[in-house]
């Protein structure tokens, strides 16, 4: 329900910035893009990490619900003509505005997002884009999956007993280290993974 939340929120705010009959600026296009989507953003990001570091058979059945659904929305905002036709006019009128070099940057990044997920597509072609980010979406899932089977299904042994010399003393500070780790998760602070969750955000491009 969160993530259909932050979706719905999101195209209202993508709505605004179409429907808006100003002329196209940075302020009314551009910035107000690029702070469109913080809640579907925390949301995503919170179930990425619930799915990387905690992840059991529930949560995966629910990201093979959520991912195809996310590239799809993902997918109507870059592909959507309108909204890109505001950003072009005013990545091709930057010159006249009066913009510092952080909000450049943002500019381009933005823009050359949009074109590489597919803006510049026509017909046929932005349909095709479409299936492809979905199957890879599902497919990347699968590959985590495996991924997680893989190293869970690890396992060390030690045949040698000089090798356990001071496992004892290991022992207490991985158990230190742990009981830090949970409280890490409890406040919503998660270490990087391997867990692959490739939710693209479009405000966000490098």
């Amino acid at each position: 329900p969160a993530i259909r939340e932050g979706i719905r929120r999101q195209n209202a705010e993508i709505e605004a910035i179409i429907r808006n009959p100003e002329v196209p600026t940075f302020a009314n296009t551009v910035l107000a893009y690029e702070k469109s989507g913080e809640m579907l953003h925390r949301v995503s990001t919170v179930f990425g990490n619930l799915l990387s570091a905690e992840t059991d058979d529930d949560l995966q059945e629910l990201a093979k619900e959520i991912m195809p659904m996310m590239s799809e929305h993902e997918n109507n905002i870059s592909l959507n003509e309108e909204l890109f036709a505001r950003i072009k006019a005013v990545y091709k009128q930057q010159d006249k505005e009066t913009l510092s070099p952080e909000q450049h940057k943002l500019l381009e990044d933005i823009y050359n997002g949009f074109v590489r997920n597919g803006a510049n597509l026509l017909g046929e072609d932005k349909e095709k884009y479409r299936a492809l980010c979905k199957e890879l979406s599902l497919l990347t899932l699968q590959f985590s999956e495996n991924n997680l089977k893989e190293t869970n299904d690890y396992k060390l042994v030690i045949t040698d007993k000089s090798q356990l010399a001071g496992a004892a003393r290991e022992r207490g500070r991985s158990r230190c280290r742990d009981s830090r780790g949970k409280r890490r998760r409890r406040l919503g602070i998660h270490p990087a993974g391997s867990q692959l969750w490739p939710f693209s955000d479009l405000r966000r491009q490098p």
